[in-house]
């Protein structure tokens, strides 16, 4: 960490210790102040579900109580951060939830529930009864959680999803998203995965990571992919497809930093429940202070 960066991370931790949410405060005292992971683990049960999944608001834009694969995945980052095993109760859990909502016909997830439409919620997480829809974001994401736990997935049903995922992406390579991207680095960062899905990522991710990743702090301004998103670490196979526009776009987070050490976000609810976007706001705004209080003591 560089020196430069510690007024930034010393404001941003009294904000997360006053306003975050105990989650994200329970999460910081385990990564960096010595606190205990039975203290995350504790907070991670008030959003899991009798059925293995993750809702409750735990990705704050879908407050829906019921579980969800998009609250289940940001469970499974978090484990993931933890260093927990394939064999951890949440970990197996969430697996089981997978595997008893897998859509055979579509070889995919739906990404919310349907009974999600009853409950606040951003305008663009919408239940889509074609779980197809979903082949991009999340599916790349839980093919990566179901192979770190493949001993306790059917190996034809593990398989066949590795081969419909490779297929559609290499299929698909000139459609993939920010948000797509997101799940086929999560899932090119899964150990030991499949050869031939790790080389296809490392060959084709490199031309996406260019084209999504903004470099200037007119698109920083704005929602979108910043280079440190894709990765901080210098021995990473994609840091040098980000390293030029990494300084910049350091300098630009310490800029736009508030004055209580929290960061502004750039998207909103607009008009849909204006009553719960407070709420979630503030979530989002503890959720981006822990990110950027990692990223600024890692790099």
């Amino acid at each position: 960490m560089k020196e430069k960066y510690q007024q930034s991370i010393d404001i941003a931790i009294a904000y997360l210790k006053k306003h975050g949410r105990p989650l994200d405060k329970a999460l910081y005292a385990c990564l960096f102040e010595g606190g205990k992971i039975d203290a995350v683990l504790s907070e991670m049960e008030n959003f899991r579900n009798s059925d293995g999944g993750f809702g409750h608001g735990y990705e704050p834009d879908l407050q829906c109580p019921d579980s969800s694969a998009l609250c289940t995945t940001e469970a499974m980052q978090t484990c993931w951060k933890l260093g927990l095993e394939a064999d951890h109760p949440l970990v197996k859990g969430a697996v089981d939830f997978f595997l008893n909502t897998y859509q055979v016909s579509a070889k995919s997830w739906y990404f919310v529930p349907e009974s999600a439409m009853n409950h606040p919620r951003a305008p663009w997480w919408q239940y889509d009864s074609d779980a197809a829809a979903y082949k991009h974001n999340p599916r790349p994401e839980i093919l990566g959680v179901l192979w770190r736990a493949k001993e306790s997935v059917p190996a034809g049903m593990l398989n066949s999803l590795a081969d419909a995922v490779l297929a559609d992406f290499q299929a698909d390579l000139a459609e993939i998203n920010m948000h797509d991207l997101y799940c086929y680095l999560r899932l090119a960062r899964t150990p030991n995965l499949r050869e031939d899905i790790h080389n296809a990522l490392l060959k084709e991710l490199p031309a996406i990571i260019t084209k999504e990743v903004k470099t200037t702090e007119e698109e920083w301004a704005k929602y979108g992919i910043r280079p440190y998103a894709i990765t901080h670490d210098v021995n990473d196979p994609f840091y040098p497809l980000v390293a030029e526009s990494m300084p910049n776009a350091l300098n630009y987070l310490l800029k736009e930093q508030l004055e209580d050490g929290s960061w502004p976000l750039t998207w909103s609810w607009g008009e849909n429940y204006p009553e719960v976007w407070p709420k979630a706001e503030k979530e989002w705004k503890s959720r981006v202070t822990l990110d950027n209080i990692c990223l600024l003591k890692e790099i």
